[in-house]
């Protein structure tokens, strides 16, 4: 939604006294139930009016309801609104806002955006949003936060930024543990920036919404992005993207202390144009972290894409999930058992089948997929952000239809707690130890799995060889538990080549890789057997002492 606003004359004023409510009205209206996809969903519902509806964040209260945020379209103008629901999804009350008061003058909203909303220690809680409107002929636009009691009464509005020195868009918001005040991550700029160099930002708002405390993070030249936070070490850790170009980004991490000066941070890429957006990232039970968004692959485009990383922010592991087509990784949760949960819409342009899939992907500490769970079919299902509930659940807040739509509604599903036995590890592959060039070759690999699920494997014919772009085999299956797969595949260049095979369940649970079967092409044997058979044509004698030499007469 932000980035509509490049061009926009930036206005922005550190104001402190609370915001009027003016213009409040109920205008989030609970639609009918629907039925589910899968059988895992108790209950999804839809929030809105006839224009564009949308959730973009959720946050699970004390009382076993939620909370979410979003925003809501009127004759093509948008404002911010605040939904409470109670555990089944109905509502108890909301908030939103048109206009109020600036400088003794009436405005008017057009454009918002509401990131986050968090459930304050004190019961209350408190908004991220940003807010344009029209003033004295100018743009202006003011990011700060929003309190409110645990009815749904405005407290204050705390604005982000100082007087034509720097503006900022907020996207998160945390309490850190023991303090009295709030910390924001976003992006920002200084009003005398260039309109395409703006700088990831983390700022400290005290109880009452009074700014104390702020610091912009700057890559480089161009747009630089914060998103997430969380508690790092006595400090933070601010994920974002970082580029290098206008059209170049890496994911990005950096740690600050808790006067928020950075002491340390590191990029990460692959490819082209890395990611990182409205995500989630944690601090590990080792003292890692674990940070998510959307990769590309070339020349497929966007996939889900996770990055694990020691405390000192050095890689241990990243990886990729989803297909040939775009798919997204909108948020991620953190769960009971200190595992994670992706958030993401699969098949985002609608290329073949079904279109916006929502999928919960459940991940072990080394990215393995422990289950899938799928809210879909014909009509999109986009989730936005997940939550972990009381019960081992998961709600998702996100929406239907397509983007901008004004079919489009907000949405709230529920998904019911899940646990699924991944496959054992597969036997190792057993066939040919040697192969020759261009000719198929069968191997064989079996695995139980200790719920009884079907089960599915894929090859990996060359492992190790990161430029082999047919290493890996299809998903082949399903297979019953216990039952044997057999596979084929011709190499085209010589060498050794490590065979190992994986299995998934039917509900995705990934197994770990089996062990090698190391196979090799008979070329170096041919090559010496030719020498040798030239040396005896040209020496006939030596073959006797050969044979003698080694004991065959």
């Amino acid at each position: 939604m932000y980035k509509k606003l490049v061009g926009i004359l930036v206005v922005t004023l550190l104001i402190t006294a609370a915001l009027p409510a003016v213009g409040t009205m109920n205008i989030v209206n609970e639609k009918a139930e629907y039925p589910t996809q899968i059988s895992g969903v108790e209950w999804t519902k839809t929030y809105g009016e006839d224009e564009y509806d949308v959730f973009y964040d959720v946050d699970v209260t004390t009382d076993g309801g939620y909370i979410v945020c979003g925003n809501h379209e009127e004759n093509g103008n948008y404002y911010p609104y605040v939904l409470k629901v109670d555990s089944e999804g109905t509502q108890e009350w909301n908030w939103t806002i048109r206009e109020f008061e600036f400088n003794g003058t009436i405005c008017y909203i057009f454009d918002n955006w509401a990131s986050a909303i968090m459930q304050a220690s004190d019961g209350g809680y408190v908004l991220c949003v940003y807010i344009v409107f029209e003033y004295e002929g100018q743009d202006v636009l003011l990011g700060g936060l929003v309190k409110f009691d645990e009815s749904g009464n405005l407290l204050w509005f705390g604005y982000i930024g100082e007087e034509w020195v720097w503006w900022c868009v907020p996207t998160e918001v945390i309490e850190p543990d023991g303090e009295d005040f709030y910390v924001v991550s976003g992006e920002g700029a200084y009003s005398s920036d260039p309109t395409n160099d703006y700088s990831a930002v983390l700022a400290k708002v005290d109880l009452s919404g009074v700014m104390i405390d702020y610091e912009l993070y700057n890559y480089g030249d161009y747009i630089d992005e914060g998103y997430a936070l969380c508690e790092a070490d006595g400090g933070y850790l601010l994920t974002g993207t970082a580029r290098s170009s206008p059209s170049y980004g890496d994911y990005w991490m950096i740690k600050t202390d808790s006067d928020l000066e950075m002491t340390d941070n590191k990029t990460y890429g692959t490819t082209y144009n890395e990611e990182s957006f409205n995500n989630d990232c944690f601090q590990t039970s080792d003292g890692g972290f674990i940070m998510g968004g959307q990769g590309y692959k070339s020349p497929y485009g966007y996939n889900p894409w996770i990055v694990r990383t020691d405390s000192d922010l050095n890689m241990i592991w990243n990886r990729s999930y989803g297909d040939i087509y775009f798919d997204t990784c909108w948020s991620m949760a953190e769960t009971s058992d200190e595992k994670y949960v992706l958030c993401a819409t699969m098949n985002v342009n609608g290329n073949v089948g079904d279109k916006d899939d929502t999928h919960l992907v459940k991940l072990n500490d080394t990215g393995k997929i422990e289950w899938i769970q799928i809210n879909g079919g014909p009509d999109r299902e986009v989730g936005i952000s997940v939550k972990q509930t009381s019960d081992g659940g998961f709600i998702v807040a996100g929406r239907d239809g397509t983007s901008y739509s004004k079919e489009a509604d907000a949405v709230l599903t529920k998904f019911a707690p899940f646990d699924n036995a991944q496959p054992d590890k597969p036997d190792k592959p057993s066939g040919p130890k040697k192969f020759d060039l261009g000719v198929d070759y069968t191997y064989s690999s079996s695995t139980i799995d200790s719920d009884g699920d079907q089960v599915y494997y894929r090859w990996d014919w060359n492992w190790g060889d990161e430029t082999d772009e047919n290493r890996y085999s299809d998903w082949l299956g399903p297979y019953n538990s216990g039952d044997t797969c057999e596979a084929a595949h011709n190499w085209t260049t010589p060498g050794e080549k490590y065979i190992r095979v994986e299995t998934k369940d039917a509900n995705g649970g990934e197994s770990v890789w089996s062990d090698d079967l190391i196979v090799s092409n008979p070329r170096a044997r041919a090559t010496s057997n030719t020498f040798l058979q030239h040396l005896f044509e040209r020496f006939p004698n030596l073959l006797p002492l050969f044979r003698y030499l080694l004991g065959f007469d």
